[in-house]
């Protein structure tokens, strides 16, 4: 896509994937079949039905797919009231099963990569500019307005002197659609819609960023987050009885074996009931034998 623009490789994951563990061979047909698998499976599995929902995040999504290892299948649930003749769409970044992408930076690009689709605003991007990882929520401030706003996630903003940065950006994407009017190639005309689709959310994404950055009220610094609350807001979460096991018995000097070194101390507990183990550096919990703290 360009320098500064995502993806800025492609990654043959599932193609390498396809003639790695799953034994198959380069013969077309067989290689876009496995794509088309990869597109709508769910943990490695086509699952009937459960593909016929599209994703979309914001208000729109209103169901979420639940694996239920238990009973051997797939819940699908109504997270809230679904209106007749309302399309039901869930969340392949934003849902309860979606594991680290919740947390990571999965958003449109990566959406393209795995699903073959350019999902529908809101969208999710992460563009690495000024040397800095920026990442921005794009979403329509009222539905079908065509008004958009962004919102920066916890990153300081770019700074207004490095526009230019965005209309490099810009100029780049207008000389590939000039210099790509049509389809003359032997792509199939299918994905050439998904890679003029993907252009247009590029330069829609980029542009927006744009017009927020030269509006006269715009100021980086309006949008600090004070960093060091957030890091302790999620480093006391990390004691929640509900979220991790319970580490009271560690606390007992009987089961505790430390050493002092120049710069920390170590420390080794053990819960002889649980015959469980942990190790932690300065009182902070590193991993356990059944536990692997997130930190």
């Amino acid at each position: 896509a360009g320098e500064m623009l995502v993806p800025t490789q492609f990654k043959q994951q599932w193609v390498n994937e396809w003639n790695g563990s799953c034994g198959g061979n380069d013969d077309p047909n067989e290689r876009m079949m496995a794509l088309i698998v990869a597109k709508r499976m769910e943990d490695g599995i086509m699952v009937p039905y459960s593909d016929f929902f599209n994703h979309r995040n914001g208000h729109w999504n209103n169901a979420e797919v639940a694996d239920n290892e238990q009973d051997k299948k797939f819940d699908i649930v109504a997270k809230r009231t679904i209106q007749p003749d309302e399309e039901i769409c869930i969340s392949l970044n934003m849902c309860k099963d979606c594991n680290s992408r919740t947390m990571e930076v999965y958003g449109t690009p990566e959406i393209l990569h795995d699903n073959g689709i350019v999902e529908r605003l809101p969208q999710r991007w992460h563009f690495k500019l000024a040397g800095k990882e920026r990442t921005i929520d794009l979403s329509e401030k009222e539905d079908g307005s065509g008004e958009l706003e962004i919102s920066w996630e916890i990153e300081k903003p770019l700074p207004k002197h490095d526009t230019h940065l965005l209309e490099a950006n810009l100029k780049h994407l207008d000389r590939f659609e000039k210099k790509h009017p049509e389809n003359t190639s032997d792509i199939p005309d299918n994905e050439w819609r998904i890679i003029m689709e993907y252009h247009k959310a590029l330069t829609m994404a980029n542009k927006a960023i744009l017009d927020t950055m030269v509006q006269d009220d715009y100021d980086e610094d309006d949008f600090n987050v004070d960093e060091e609350d957030i890091y302790w807001k999620r480093h006391d979460g990390c004691f929640d009885a509900d979220e991790y096991l319970s580490l009271e018995t560690f606390h007992e000097e009987q089961y505790k074996d430390c050493e002092d070194s120049m710069f920390q101390t170590l420390c080794y507990k053990e819960d002889p009931e649980g015959r469980n183990k942990c190790f932690d550096l300065d009182y902070h919990v590193q991993m356990c034998s059944d536990h692997r703290a997130h930190y």
